[in-house]
């Protein structure tokens, strides 16, 4: 059976699974590996496997993250699709605390020479993540990571302001604590963290940009 055209493209939007690694996942720090807070720029190259191969170790990477799909992938992908490529799944995972990203690329065939040349999914994916910065194609340091941030991680700049709320329905459960933080591009830990976070307006955001940092601003997160 010959395959046409068509069979080499694919949603982009369907492709990607974005999700934030949960602060009870269980994890380790991998042997030989110091404190990652302080790590330099990580490349860690792996084989892409076949989705269809891949078995109980996706499903235990998706039960250790809250997972949740893009709006818009044109901005990487014209009219949000992808060729060369048969079941593509673009994981992108961000530890929750500091916003360090994971991600790895997978599909179950990829286009022959001779019928065309398929789309650089990675190459195109790392365009939009901070240069220069942590990240990571190695789960099982990505989730050492998450781990510790769940035990250090606290919100950047300067609390201005906090409020309660009820969890559940609000009967009788436990109080929800909200607190805002006034920060600014004078502070590089923010900074980082800023430029981590811009993907999600392209995914989120329709015709949204990366904005500019300007000194003079004074940026609230909650």
């Amino acid at each position: 059976m010959v395959a046409s055209c068509n069979d080499w493209v694919s949603d982009s939007n369907a492709a990607f699974v974005l999700s934030l690694a949960r602060t009870h996942a269980r994890t380790h720090t991998p042997p030989g590996i110091g404190n990652l807070s302080d790590a330099p720029f990580y490349t860690f190259d792996r084989p892409v496997r076949p989705a269809r191969d891949q078995g109980d170790e996706g499903e235990d990477r998706n039960a250790a993250a809250a997972t949740f799909p893009p709006e818009f992938t044109y901005p990487l992908f014209a009219e949000e699709r992808l060729f060369g490529y048969q079941a593509p799944r673009i994981d992108l995972q961000f530890a929750s605390g500091s916003l360090v990203p994971y991600y790895s690329f997978t599909y179950r065939r990829a286009v022959p020479e001779a019928e065309g040349k398929p789309d650089d999914v990675v190459g195109e994916l790392r365009k939009w993540l901070p240069e220069d910065d942590v990240e990571f194609t190695d789960h099982d340091l990505f989730m050492a990571r998450a781990a510790l941030d769940h035990a250090t991680f606290r919100p950047l700049g300067d609390k201005v302001h906090e409020y309660r709320t009820k969890a559940g329905d609000g009967d009788g459960g436990d109080d929800v604590v909200y607190e805002i933080h006034k920060s600014s591009f004078d502070d590089p830990q923010f900074a980082k963290y800023f430029r981590r976070a811009q993907i999600f307006n392209i995914f989120f955001i329709e015709g949204a940009t990366f904005l500019d940092e300007d000194d003079r601003w004074e940026i609230m997160t909650m």
